[in-house]
């Protein structure tokens, strides 16, 4: 009895202390790609590594902000906000512009109009660390990305039934109500494309690793704190397409502690949490005063914006060397981002603002499973340094209740070095 309630209050304690072996940080507050930290480099905080990592990344779909009973999937451009044209008509209304909508269309409210949007991308991040002392660490990290999305507005099926647009002539008459609507707001469908880098991560690390304790081969506690310096592509407000690679201009920070306990050799569990925030500023943005959508709000100017908290949960499991250094490991995060807060800077605030809808959509969660195969290239081998291949599949998933993010899958083929 007194075994158990000791390995019991073990287990608790490694648990409140919080989570892994983390490698690098990466932009976790960015619901369109699984920017996932690395928890595992086969090794502990006591050596150093570097990460080199292809990627690449697809996308065809995005979770609803409020998923309904039969429908829960919808283009990623509709994460903010979904497409009425009554309702940006309306919008226009208020900003003094004419009802571009025909009149023999306009008894239609709803309007509903799709976003359907894909994008695939390739790209090469980097990622380092390194000790300074017994307990003490620095390490970031970067990547460049290559992405090519296209987005595109078609009527919905209520719309379709409405106006009878199976008629060749309605359909072109939609168009030609779609463009004036993009002429007048200033957006465009179609493709997009952008080549950049991301927000460069870089954190300080305190750890402690102790060997043959509580019963485990070796346990690494260590706790981060991080800084995220904004140089990543930001979106484009004028096209419905476009997304930030980062965290879209805002500087940022994080706290992270983890733990990874090595049961026995080549057996390994661990757990990362951590708290991410970006810091308040004011920008030239699009203003909603309706219920239009974000994308194509016909006001802009100064917005105050300060982004939500992101928690995150990263709990996962390795086993090493299975057969002559082939080893896997499994990892489900769990990501949450709460809403975000807009205040209106303008000096006259006329039309008023509405932000309800832009609050609304701010708010998303996402997980995702990953599989990663490893190969120690040192195995049986005397190396000074010990190469890691890797091979990463992080495979979207909707079992606590993902929304609002993107199912974007991403598989990479890496090489860590340990030091």
């Amino acid at each position: 009895m007194k075994l158990f309630q000791r390995f019991y209050r073990t287990t608790f304690i490694l648990f409140c202390v919080s989570s892994s072996l983390s490698l690098n940080g990466m932009v976790m507050d960015n619901r369109y790609f699984p920017w996932l930290p690395h928890v595992y480099n086969g090794t502990d905080h006591r050596h150093g590594c570097l990460y080199v990592e292809p990627f690449f990344i697809t996308a065809k779909s995005a979770w609803k902000v409020k998923p309904g009973s039969r429908d829960r999937e919808y283009g990623y451009p509709n994460l903010q906000g979904t497409l009425d044209y009554y309702d940006l008509a309306q919008a226009l209304v208020l900003d003094g512009i004419p009802n571009p909508i025909p009149a023999q269309w306009q008894f239609a409210n709803p309007f509903p109009v799709d976003m359907p949007g894909t994008f695939e991308g390739q790209g090469l991040s980097f990622a380092g660390y390194v000790p300074l002392s017994n307990h003490i660490g620095i390490g970031g990290s970067i990547f460049f990305l290559r992405l090519v999305a296209q987005a595109n507005l078609i009527p919905g099926a209520e719309t379709i039934r409405k106006l009878n647009l199976t008629v060749a002539g309605n359909q072109a008459q939609f168009i030609e109500l779609t463009k004036i609507f993009e002429s007048i707001v200033g957006t465009q469908d179609g493709y997009w494309t952008q080549s950049g880098v991301s927000d460069i991560d870089l954190y300080i690390r305190a750890f402690d690793v102790q060997e043959y304790v509580h019963w485990c081969r070796k346990i690494d506690k260590s706790v981060a704190v991080g800084l995220l310096i904004p140089t990543g592509v930001q979106s484009s407000p004028n096209y419905i397409g476009s997304v930030p690679f980062g965290g879209n201009g805002f500087w940022g920070w994080y706290f992270s502690p983890a733990v990874e306990v090595e049961l026995k050799e080549d057996w390994k569990i661990g757990f990362e949490w951590r708290i991410e925030k970006r810091f308040a500023k004011t920008i030239e943005h699009r203003i909603c005063i309706a219920e239009e959508s974000n994308l194509f709000a016909p006001v802009t100017g100064p917005l105050y914006i300060n982004p939500g908290a992101t928690a995150a949960l990263v709990p996962y499991i390795a086993l090493e060397n299975m057969r002559e250094g082939l080893g896997i490991l499994f990892k489900y995060s769990y990501v949450v981002h709460e809403r975000d807060y807009f205040k209106d800077m303008r000096v006259e605030q006329i039309p008023a603002a509405n932000f309800q809808n832009m609050s609304n959509n701010s708010r998303w969660a996402e997980e995702y499973a990953t599989l990663e195969l490893l190969y120690d290239l040192s195995f049986n081998h005397e190396w000074t340094y010990k190469p890691l291949c890797t091979l990463t599949w992080d495979i979207p998933l909707n079992v606590l209740g993902s929304r609002g993010a993107s199912q974007t899958t991403r598989v990479a083929v890496g090489v860590i070095v340990d030091f």
